[in-house]
């Protein structure tokens, strides 16, 4: 419903339907104009003195002296032609529109009140415009003394109030007023368009009476505050002192050197140069948090006044020593990063955040790597095993194992190679080879352990080498020795299917492998087998990375967007709460081996949040029934429902052949129709559906009575266009839905046909 002087008016005197009055109530709350315009017709209704437009203005026949132009318009029996006018008229004229507004309000009035009208007041009415009878009646009107009586009171004589006991009941034929807004018609000026500032711009302007109390107000405000200020900053010396410079504060740590980073300007000031900033990050670490997880060290930030040019690196995909040098002698000027002691050792006694990559907030860090205790180094050397390893006064839940054969792996354990491994998406925790290699999860991964290396499903890791050895990467597509150059260089590491194109998630055209790797601290070499056979090395400089897509060779770039997973404040504190009730839970419940059994029945706990990060351990170990059971069917666990979904479709992707047994699955608990709509929102719509349909099939269920088919439908649409309109699963409202209908029906919605996998590269 278009926002109109009309519906506006059907709207104050609250004579639409409840859709269209919800509807109406968000476009006037959107746009100041029309609130503005409200509140002068209710201002103007309420006065005391009824006002009315002057019929002897204006020449005879034009609109705004015909008395009979506010009943037309009111009728929408008015020429759609001339309603602007007459709206332009009543929104420059207080009269006019005082009019037209109690004359709307009589108009309520009387289709909700039975108004009954004697015969002998229909015959005065005829009479007065016949002229023989006027001046009779002129002069009876004004010898009339008849006294008021009350309503329903007989009059003397026991007649009725017309004289001869007859009685009508007016008939208000109001079709705009009666049919709840449905008959209103389309015509006239639109309230909600821009060009109405200048065609009307007393009525957006409004009164001008009493706006110079505003300013004067503030002005005095001012004033006051100011003098109370000046009042207790005390003497001129004194304010003065405030505002010279002070010294900056002594370094906490004596025996610790800053850590210089060097982070490059998103805007090089010549295209051959590239201009980098020192920054200087203390070393001190923050309190610990108790059952939060890793402690995020604090990074107090601090830029020098000079930043020397240093010439740009080449971005070929040859490893050259003069690359490195000339990367050294740009940053001879600064301090120099400590070189670590060496081993395991070296990233225990890392008390400091890691350098930041090229783009990221001079306020965040990537979190530590955790360290064995010395036991567990000393089980590190045993031939054929790697230690796992949590952050000090956190537990991380790691999982080994496959089948119901599944055991929760503790802090210290050796893990033998060969192993499955499955890390949740709030485990934080380190894998340490003998060979000096160190592996921090962090997020959601699926892999085997090598003794040099992991194959993978997918992943999100840090990696470390304290004596320059290679870490195997073997994924679906290709195999990848990466190296950190020295024990401080630090390489992140992310490999997911990603959508290039609209389509099913288990469809390899739409959703591709992609590998990332990003020099996060330090250089990292990788190393690939080229299609010619030969062995490609590229050396990645800080801020740089390497994007493997399939399909496509492997492709050097710039850092412009950091991945949220390696900010610091990726993990919520109560995430990593989850995380430790998860650990006791499956530590104390029942034999080593039967974590599949378990997982099922955390999901009844009274945390959400714990019970949701049982749901996607059980979704990691093939296990959808709690997804299905409950996850849907909750509302409890709303907050839960996009990185749970998220990480299903990620598993269906790796393993395109599960969606048969995950059919039969949502069919059992379902039935046949809704258990193919929920599969199908899951697995999302084809390209062909998307081409003939959009999303109207999608937007048609979030006014379904099904809570999870709301759920799909509300994920699957922010997937494919990146907006919500403000919708709610558990608490749909109509207003949200009507919009995404509106968006749908005019074309507004828009899929990308075609996008870049690698995020971190695109602006």
């Amino acid at each position: 419903m278009r926002l109109t002087l009309r519906t506006l008016l059907a709207y104050h005197h609250g004579v639409l339907g409840a859709a269209d009055h919800e509807d109406l109530h968000r476009r006037i709350q959107q746009n100041e104009d029309a609130g503005r315009l409200l509140r002068r017709i209710d201002t103007l209704t309420k006065q005391s003195q009824v006002i009315a437009p002057r019929l002897d203005k204006g020449a005879p026949g034009e609109l705004g002296s015909d008395p009979n132009s506010i009943a037309e318009y009111l009728d929408d029996a008015l020429h759609g032609t001339k309603v602007p006018e007459l709206e332009r008229i009543c929104l420059e004229s207080d009269e006019h529109l005082a009019e037209l507004a109690h004359c709307h309000e009589l108009l309520v009035a009387a289709m909700r009140t039975q108004v009954t009208v004697p015969n002998a007041l229909r015959r005065t009415a005829v009479e007065i415009v016949d002229p023989q009878h006027r001046e009779a009646l002129a002069s009876k009107l004004l010898t009339r003394t008849t006294k008021r009586t009350k309503r329903g009171q007989p009059l003397p004589g026991g007649q009725s109030p017309n004289g001869n006991g007859a009685m009508h009941d007016v008939q208000v034929a109001a079709p705009m007023v009666a049919s709840g807004g449905e008959s209103i018609r389309p015509e006239g000026l639109s309230l909600e368009g821009a060009q109405l500032a200048h065609e009307v711009p007393e009525y957006l302007v409004g009164s001008a009476r009493g706006r110079w109390k505003v300013p004067v107000g503030i002005s005095a405000l001012a004033a006051l505050l100011a003098v109370l200020v000046w009042q207790s900053l005390g003497p001129w010396d004194r304010v003065r002192e405030l505002f010279q410079a002070t010294p900056p504060p002594a370094p906490i740590f004596d025996d610790d050197p800053p850590l210089v980073v060097r982070v490059e300007d998103e805007e090089p000031q010549e295209p051959d140069n590239t201009v980098f900033h020192e920054l200087v990050i203390s070393q001190e670490p923050p309190p610990p948090i108790a059952n939060t997880g890793d402690s995020v060290p604090a990074a107090s930030v601090e830029e020098s006044s000079e930043a020397p040019p240093v010439p740009g690196m080449p971005s070929g995909e040859t490893s050259t020593s003069d690359a490195a040098s000339s990367d050294m002698e740009a940053t001879s000027e600064a301090p120099p990063i400590p070189p670590s002691a060496g081993g395991d050792s070296a990233i225990e006694t890392s008390d400091g955040a890691p350098p930041i990559p090229a783009g990221v907030e001079s306020d965040t860090s990537i979190p530590p790597i955790a360290s064995p205790d010395a036991a567990g180094s000393e089980a590190a050397q045993a031939e054929g095993t790697a230690i796992w390893s949590t952050p000090a006064g956190a537990e991380s839940v790691l999982l080994t194992g496959q089948g119901d054969a599944i055991r929760l792996v503790m802090p210290n354990d050796a893990v033998g190679f060969g192993s499955d491994l499955i890390a949740l998406p709030t485990t934080r925790g380190s894998i340490h080879f003998p060979s000096g290699l160190v592996w921090s999860t962090r997020g959601a991964s699926l892999m085997q352990l090598g003794d040099q290396g992991i194959s993978t499903v997918f992943c999100r890791g840090l990696l470390r080498s304290s004596h320059g050895t290679p870490f195997n990467l073997a994924t679906p597509t290709g195999k990848y020795d990466i190296t950190p150059t020295d024990a401080s260089s630090l390489a992140a590491i992310e490999y997911a299917y990603r959508r290039v194109k609209p389509g099913l998630v288990t469809d390899r055209s739409a959703y591709v492998p992609t590998l990332v790797i990003i020099a996060a601290e330090g250089t990292t070499q990788v190393s690939h087998p080229h299609e010619d056979g030969d062995i490609r090395t590229h050396e990645l400089l800080l801020g740089e990375g390497l994007a493997a897509v399939e399909g496509q060779r492997p492709v050097k770039f710039k850092l412009t967007r950091v991945p949220n997973w390696l900010r610091p404040d990726y993990l919520r504190p109560i995430d990593s709460m989850a995380t430790v009730d998860l650990y006791e839970l499956l530590k104390s419940d029942g034999p080593s081996d039967s974590v599949s059994k378990v997982l099922p029945t955390l999901v009844s706990h009274r945390r959400p949040e714990t019970a949701a990060l049982a749901i996607q351990a059980a979704l990691l170990v093939n296990d959808w029934q709690p997804l299905i059971n409950d996850l849907l069917n909750e509302d409890r666990f709303r907050s839960h429902w996009t990185p749970t979904l998220d990480l299903a479709r990620q598993i269906l992707a790796a393993s395109p052949g599960s969606d048969k047994s995950l059919r039969e699955q949502f069919i059992a608990k379902y039935g046949v129709k809704q258990g193919e709509e929920l599969l199908q929102s899951l697995l999302g719509p084809s390209a062909d559906q998307i081409a003939a349909d959009g999303v109207s099939g999608l937007i048609d269920q979030l006014d379904s009575d099904a809570l999870p088919n709301r759920v799909m439908a509300a994920y699957q649409l922010q997937l494919l266009t990146g907006q919500t309109m403000s919708y709610q699963a558990h608490a749909p409202n109509r207003a949200s839905i009507q919009q995404w209908r509106r968006e749908s029906a005019m074309r507004k919605l828009s899929i990308p046909e075609e996008s870049d996998p690698v995020i971190e590269r695109t602006k």
